[in-house]
């Protein structure tokens, strides 16, 4: 299963929302705020780690091709 963007998470929450609670809305954003902080963080961390490894054994591949390996289906 591929992780989710913060944006698919929150649409994902807004779409099966039956009542919508300005509250839980509220909450709703700081999670993906979150989410998106922890995710850019991690890329960063991983693509320090990729830059330190030899080409033949990992290759290096564009933010692209990155982005789609971890979230398209």
């Amino acid at each position: 299963m591929k992780q989710q963007t913060a944006v698919e998470w929150l649409h994902d929450k807004w779409s099966n929302c039956k009542e919508w609670k300005w509250e839980e809305i509220e909450q709703w954003f700081e999670q993906a705020k979150q989410m998106e902080k922890d995710q850019m963080e991690e890329a960063y961390c991983q693509g320090c780690k990729d830059i330190t490894e030899n080409d033949e054994i990992f290759p290096r591949i564009t933010a692209e091709e990155y982005y789609n390996k971890i979230y398209k289906k």
